[in-house]
């Protein structure tokens, strides 16, 4: 099949301009200006192939050509594509040499050592390498049967040889980095630095390359290029790029290398927001981040796929055109994964388009294909007859709702079959040509039958924008009938795409913040906000690439009453216990069926009650228990002259006596005032008291010896064995209160003492007291002549005197007896002779007396 060149489009003008210049410019064309394995030398012209400017090259072509300079200093051949349109079947070999012995140059967008659409030449350059000593360029056509395209044209001129130029990233510089398959993945809005450098493996070779002299061409994929070493760039779509980089030296000469950079780009995965509804405080609400299912923050995973498809796939009503307000309905898909400025070319740019549709009585309806520029295209006119169905609409007669069928909600809906229309795929007509059916046949979109030709060309898109927004345009010009369009494809030709690859950017990390969060998963929390108000919980989302979006979730929190009844209590029978729920102005419901705030019950149970306010409730209960009042009475105030036990009563309560003690019954032992507290166990309010004065005053027992004391002499009255701080004593006769009683100074004579003890009784007891005369008899004469009488010199009652001292002295003033307690050891006269001897006596017990006087010591014979 022959294909012509484009500018066959503007033919009239080529025709005056271009012959013009073929008058001073040479043309080289195969077969015209040369022949196989010619050699050329030129340094101008234009190159063409066998075509020429105006034709598509022959098939069937195997044919060499050499360029070499005609020039003496400008000695390297350089050949610039203009235009280059070769078919994928067919191939463009060139060659570093004066022949096809010489080394593959490789060129083009992919780097390849040969050459057809699918490695273009268009606007690229190809040149003699400086190692060439020859500086010729040779070419090798080979086109097969097939197909051909329109071929080339380039221009001729020579130059000083090229010292090779190789373009590279300048990594370190770059931001954000490649990765290791050198894509550079960034955030949607953010800015891409881009640096690049020069690598020159044949500098010096004849002139000197740096980069500081070198121009860096950036060509950033979305129809933008830019120059500069470092240079930064903001993406405006979403999608991935193909970036590429041109070093050309001051020289002029340019690398051919391909980078392999692409530009990954992500979007903020948050769809929508959904605020939480209204909670009470203590609650928790659930929040979460999900694709589906109605979440609070919904989101979408990035996936970019270069496709050369587009898919409507939404539902919409298409209502019975006359007898509702609008006839005409437009659904639109966007394409902008293809070049900027890219076109339509022919029809066979459109693979097809299809409707997945629901409709009864098909002759009802026009479809229109509208393109970015407003182009056109009618796929099926409307033409007033044609009662055949599109998929299956609803079931019965008539298939709308005739009194209201401008409302979907009471239109219902039936199932759609897909109708597509193409001129690549094999075809069964137009619509209307088989619209007499009772069912419009449907396409099999997997195997490509069943296809309809559209009532007007594909060719009338030519020059349609691949980019931008296409519309399928429906209308229903006649009334009765209604239906549903599903989903519209537009399929265009996959060749159109200048590359075709695809990423995913998924979400990595979900991080929440805010008060009260129990984690379920990081993409789930449950929140449990303790602060009436709004409560905000930020949730940020980063994706595979880092990109952080966040946002803000507001759980507004209403105070939930605070009820506190307090603890359990327990209240003394025959008393009133007060409940009190609090917050004023609130709904209270009792569980005894008490509505009111406050309220008093006696009974025992357990009572709660709920208060709501505001939509929001609080809830507490009580049990309530009812203890006995306890009854003590440890009897009348007593004097007791033993120890006695006190009883409180009421086993099994609770006992608290003023002495500490914690039992039932009590010893005492001591005087006093004895008080005890019995208590419930249940409640300390229930309890009984009582207190009791005891006096614990024994018996005495008395000491009341009968006694003998001489006049004077002392006799101490004991009185009691011991005393009791609570007896009161009294002496007869005498009066005295104290014990003991000392006796004294008393005459000769006997004497009767009582002692009278008040305790819990009164007491008595009497003791005699005895006086002899105890006056000293000093004898004047003793015999010691061991008659047995009068045989020593005795004093008779000395006995009743303490502390006796005896001295005798003879008449001379000699003394011949001394002793320190004259009693007992009387003096016997031994080893003194009779006479009359004189003593000195000397008592002392309590007064100081002294005797003297003489005796007479005579043994006789």
């Amino acid at each position: 099949m022959r294909a012509f060149k484009l500018s066959l489009l503007i033919l009239p003008l080529l025709m005056i301009i271009p012959r013009a210049g073929y008058l001073y410019a040479q043309t080289y064309q195969f077969g015209v200006n040369f022949t196989n394995n010619a050699t050329l030398s030129t340094c101008s012209g234009t190159f063409y192939d066998s075509g020429g400017p105006y034709q598509a090259y022959n098939n069937n072509e195997n044919y060499v050509v050499t360029f070499s300079s005609s020039s003496a200093t400008n000695t390297h051949i350089k050949i610039y594509f203009n235009n280059f349109n070769v078919h994928n079947t067919d191939t463009l070999f060139i060659y570093d040499g004066p022949n096809t012995t010489a080394p593959l140059i490789s060129s083009g967008p992919a780097g390849l050592p040969w050459f057809n659409n699918s490695n273009t030449l268009t606007l690229f350059q190809v040149e003699a390498n400086i190692t060439n000593t020859s500086g010729a360029i040779t070419f090798r056509f080979k086109s097969n049967s097939a197909s051909a395209d329109a071929g080339w044209d380039a221009t001729i001129s020579c130059s000083t040889p090229c010292q090779q130029v190789m373009a590279d990233l300048d990594t370190l510089v770059m931001s954000p980095k490649p990765n290791d398959s050198n894509y550079v993945d960034v955030c949607f809005g953010s800015p891409v630095i881009f640096s690049g450098r020069g690598i020159y493996p044949q500098n010096g070779f004849s002139y000197q390359q740096h980069d500081s002299t070198s121009l860096f061409i950036w060509n950033f994929g979305d129809g933008i290029i830019d120059t500069g070493k470092t240079i930064a760039h903001t993406y405006a779509t979403v999608r991935g790029y193909d970036v590429m980089l041109v070093v050309k030296d001051h020289t002029g000469c340019k690398s051919t290398n391909a980078i392999s950079l692409r530009v990954r780009i992500a979007d903020d995965p948050i769809t929508s927001v959904i605020q939480p509804p209204s909670i009470c405080t203590g609650d928790s609400i659930l929040l979460n981040v999900r694709h589906k299912s109605n979440p609070n923050v919904k989101v979408k995973d990035l996936s970019y796929k270069q496709s050369s498809s587009q898919r409507f796939d939404s539902t919409m009503f298409i209502p019975d055109g006359p007898n509702c307000p609008t006839q005409c309905y437009y659904t639109d898909v966007v394409f902008n994964n293809f070049l900027p400025g890219q076109t339509i070319q022919s029809a066979s740019d459109i693979l097809g388009i299809c409707v997945n549709m629901e409709h009864s009585f098909v002759g009802d309806l026009e479809f229109t294909i509208v393109c970015p520029n407003n182009q056109q295209a009618v796929l099926k006119t409307y033409i007033n007859s044609g009662g055949a169905f599109m998929g299956v609409p609803l079931d019965g007669a008539p298939w709308d709702n005739s009194s209201f069928p401008c409302d979907p909600t009471l239109n219902q809906v039936g199932t759609g079959w897909n109708y597509c229309w193409s001129q690549t795929y094999p075809n069964i007509g137009t619509v209307n040509s088989h619209s007499i059916q009772s069912q419009l046949d449907s396409t099999n979109t997997v195997n490509h039958t069943g296809y309809y030709t559209p009532d007007q060309p594909f060719g009338n898109l030519a020059g349609c924008p691949l980019n931008g927004t296409w519309s399928i345009k429906i209308c229903d010009f006649w009334g009765i009938d209604n239906g549903y369009i599903f989903s519209w494809d537009l399929h265009l030709n996959p060749l159109l795409l200048p590359t075709n690859w695809s990423y995913y950017v998924g979400i990595d990390t979900i991080i929440w913040n805010g008060p009260g969060i129990s984690m379920v998963n990081d993409s789930t929390i449950y929140a449990k906000p303790v602060t009436p108000g709004p409560n905000n919980y930020t949730v940020q989302i980063v994706n595979d690439f880092g990109c952080i979006y966040d946002t803000v979730l507001v759980v507004n929190t209403k105070p939930t009453p605070v009820v506190d009844l307090g603890k359990d209590s327990t209240i003394c029978i025959g008393t009133l216990y007060a409940f009190n729920a609090g917050n004023p102005g609130a709904t209270y419901n009792w569980s005894n069926g008490i509505t009111t705030q406050t309220m008093q019950v006696s009974l025992p149970g357990t009572y709660s009650v709920t208060v709501t306010k505001d939509g929001c409730s609080g809830v507490d209960t009580m049990q309530l228990s009812v203890a006995p009042l306890p009854t003590v009475n440890l009897g009348p105030d007593e004097c007791y002259t033993a120890p006695v036990t006190l009883d409180a009563g009421n086993p099994g309560l609770l006992y608290q006596w003023s002495t500490g003690a914690n039992t039932q019954t009590l010893q005492i032992t001591q005087s006093g005032i004895y008080a005890v507290t019995v208590t419930s166990p249940m409640s300390k309010d229930c309890f009984g008291a009582d207190d009791i004065v005891l006096k614990i005053i024994p018996e005495p027992q008395f000491v009341m010896e009968d006694g003998e004391i001489c006049s004077h002499e002392k006799l101490t009255l004991v009185g009691i064995a011991f005393q009791h701080p609570e007896y009161i004593l009294h002496w007869l006769p005498g009066g005295q209160n104290t014990v003991p009683l000392v006796v004294q100074d008393l005459t000769p004579g006997q004497y009767v003492y009582t002692l009278e003890v008040e305790g819990c009784t009164k007491y008595s007891a009497s003791a005699t007291v005895t006086v002899p005369d105890c006056e000293l008899i000093v004898p004047n004469v003793f015999t010691p002549n061991a008659d047995g009488h009068n045989d020593v010199f005795e004093i008779e009652n000395l006995e009743h005197y303490k502390n006796s001292y005896m001295a005798i002295y003879d008449r001379w003033g000699n003394r011949v007896y001394e002793s320190s307690d004259y009693a007992g050891d009387w003096w016997t006269g031994e080893g003194n002779a009779d006479g009359i001897y004189f003593y000195v006596l000397l008592v002392t017990d309590g007064v100081d007396q002294k005797y003297h006087g003489s005796v007479t010591l005579m043994r006789g014979e």
